[in-house]
Formats: structure tokens, sequence, C-alpha cells
């Protein structure tokens, strides 16, 4: 077991051994040519040093970070173009997934989810994945609530002229919302499995940490609050989003959206709300978060507007 940067790394380890199967995990994330190593690997006999590969990832969720804009690394060239190779900023697993569709190809989905409760997975179920997910029925997913696990708190836009890269209002929601999750469940409260907090910009976490901090209370203050892109791969109890939305035109650059069969899926969105297991708590202006189809269908969907008193 290694990473594929450490693998590639090393091209005597096929050398000494070669392996029936490779699986390959997150491979959304990983670029085709940081994979052409390891896929390519021969023995000094000329055999493949790998038999087989298994690739695993969610092409729903974030790809890999590129510097690039998706026109600077389009791909023009027919011969590329003709095998699906589109842009260099997709992945292998994409890119096979693509031209699995059209020629018959061996792939399937992993339905089985043991993360979230059925309710907190319902709308990425049914709006991202044809309702195909399956809950486990882990203990934690069988558990009943009169409390819902989507909540929805709505907050104010920030006036003109100040930065629209924090929320005030949300901070001060999130931070709330913290400390009545921490005094529910403070003999058992684990600061790096309870409660995580996913905002999308830097000054919004400091804000939000900022806030937490005049609560005095430790614990609150190890917990992690961070971006979408960095909580990718984490998981809590509960999750707070402060989708710090100000201005309208925001709202592009919040998305990261692919299409397909027809079907919009925005993979930032899918995975902020697939990060928690008990239970969700967003905050954000409804009348600007409407104006994006998805984020309108999303708040339809969850409890609220609930106010905190």
């Amino acid at each position: 077991m290694g990473t594929v940067s450490a693998i590639s790394g090393k091209p005597e380890l096929f050398k000494l051994k070669c392996f029936d199967v490779a699986i390959v995990d997150e491979a959304t994330q990983i670029l085709e040519p940081q994979l052409l190593g390891i896929l390519s690997a021969r023995r000094d006999s000329g055999e493949d040093a790998v038999g087989r590969f298994i690739l695993i990832g969610d092409h729903k969720q974030l790809p890999a970070v590129v510097m690039q804009n998706s026109q600077q690394s389009e791909i023009y060239d027919e011969e590329l173009l003709a095998i699906g190779l589109r842009n260099l900023q997709d992945s292998l697993f994409q890119r096979l997934y693509r031209t699995s569709l059209s020629t018959p190809r061996s792939y399937d989905m992993l339905c089985r989810q043991g993360r979230m409760h059925p309710e907190v997975a319902n709308f990425v179920n049914h709006t991202f994945y044809n309702g195909k997910l399956i809950s486990v029925g882990l203990p934690h997913q069988l558990e009943e609530s009169k409390s819902p696990r989507l909540i929805f708190y709505p907050s104010q836009a920030e006036p003109f002229g100040t930065s629209a890269k924090v929320n005030r209002s949300e901070a001060r929601i999130a931070a709330q919302i913290a400390f009545r999750i921490y005094e529910q469940h403070k003999e058992n409260f684990n600061v790096s499995r309870s409660l995580g907090i996913i905002t999308p910009y830097r000054s919004q976490i400091a804000l939000i940490k900022k806030e937490i901090e005049t609560l005095g209370i430790p614990s609150l203050c190890q917990i992690l609050v961070d971006t979408v892109e960095r909580f990718q791969g984490s998981e809590r109890d509960i999750i707070i989003y402060s989708f710090c939305v100000n201005h309208p035109y925001q709202l592009k650059f919040l998305s990261n959206l692919t299409e397909e069969e027809g079907v919009l899926v925005d993979r930032k969105l899918n995975v902020a709300l697939t990060r928690a297991r008990k239970r969700m708590f967003i905050t954000g202006v409804p009348e600007l978060l409407k104006l994006n189809p998805l984020y309108e269908s999303l708040l339809k969907l969850i409890a609220g507007p609930q106010l905190i008193g």
C-alpha cells in the first residue's frame, strides 16, 4: 500500500515483484499523467508489472486541483479526442467512465453508503445519484429523531462596500449552533469526530474561529473549520455549512458544475452535503441562494427557515 507518487518514484519495486491487481482509490483526484508510470510499468522480462487495475472514485465530487482554467487545458488534437481525452483536467477515471457509456467496458457503481443518515443523504441521493444510494444500516443510520436532520438558518448579506468574503451574521450563527451542539453532547464531545464547519473563504474561516473563541470553550476552539476542498475525504457527526454569499455574482464561483445524462451536478455542493453523518446545519442568505436552481431546490427540501432565539 502506498501513494501514487511514492510508487511512481520507485520503479525498482517492479523489478522485485509483480502484482495481479492494483486498486487505485480516490482515482477521480488523480490526473492521467500521474498514473502513466504505474500503468505502463514493465518487468525486465517485458511482462506487465501490474496485471489489472481497479479504479475507485466519485466523478460527481471534487476533481484534482488544477491551476489552469478549463479553456487553457482543453484538447484539440483529433487523435486524443478520438480516445475520449477532452481536457487535461480530467482524470483517467472520468475518461474511462465517459467512454464506457457508449462502449462496453467493465464498470459498476458502489451504491451502499455507511456514512450519512438517510435523511441527511436524501437531497444528494435523489438530485445527484438518481436515488441509487442505499444505507448500510449502521446504528447511527437507524437512529430516530424528533428534530429534523437538515436545518436551514437564514442570514443577512453584508452591506455594499464591505468584503464579500465574510458574513458576520453567518459567523455568529455558526458559533451559536456550535455552542448548542457542545452543550447537548458535552460528555461525549470529540473534537475530531463530533463537529466540523465548512465555508468557502479563508476570511470567513478566520471570522468563525474568532466568534467561537469568544465562547471560551477550549474544545470548540479545536474543531476543524475549513473549506470544502480541504474537507473532502473527511466526515463529522454534525456539519455546519456557511455559504457566505453576499452578492449574486458569487454564486458562479461557489459551484463546481458538471453534467451527466442531462442532470446538472454541483460537485462542490455534493461534497459539502455528504460530510455529515447525523445532522447538517446550513446558513446563508435565502434571497441570494434561491437565484441558483440547485440551491433553491435544496432550500425547498430542508427544514426552515429556522431562527435562533
